[in-house]
C-alpha cells in the first residue's frame, strides 16, 4: 500500500511538470542600468564607455547608451541617450558617453539597451 501511495504521488509530480508550458519570451531586448549617489561642490566631467555590438538578423536592431544627471530638485540635468548616433554594427567597438555633474547634481543613473 505504501509503495503504491510513492508510485501515485511520483506520477501526480511527474504529471504536473509535464504539462506546464514554457513561456514564449515576447521581448526581443533588453537593458542594463545603474544609478549612483553623488555629491560635489566643483563641476566634474565623467564618461560612460563601454565596448557594444548588435548580434540580430534584423536590420533595424540598434543599441545604445544613456547617461542622466538628475538634480536636487528631482530634474534632470545632462541627459544624453545616443538617440543621435544609434550603434548598428555587428562588430566590437568602443562606444562614449562624456557629461558634466555640478553642486546641484544628485545622481547619475547610467545603462544601455
Amino acid at each position: 500500500m505504501k509503495n503504491n501511495l510513492s508510485i501515485a504521488l511520483l506520477l501526480l509530480a511527474l504529471s504536473n511538470v509535464i504539462a506546464q508550458e514554457i513561456p514564449t519570451i515576447s521581448q526581443d531586448w533588453a537593458s542594463i542600468d545603474q544609478s549612483i549617489n553623488i555629491q560635489t561642490d566643483t563641476i566634474q566631467k565623467f564618461k560612460l564607455r563601454a565596448s557594444v555590438k548588435v548580434d540580430s538578423k534584423d536590420e533595424n536592431a540598434y543599441a545604445a547608451l544613456w547617461a542622466v544627471v538628475e538634480t536636487d530638485n528631482d530634474e534632470m540635468g545632462f541627459v544624453d541617450n545616443m538617440s543621435d548616433r544609434k550603434i548598428t554594427t555587428n562588430e566590437w567597438q568602443v562606444y562614449e558617453i562624456i557629461g558634466e555633474v555640478n553642486e546641484n547634481s544628485k545622481s547619475i543613473g547610467f545603462g544601455g539597451y
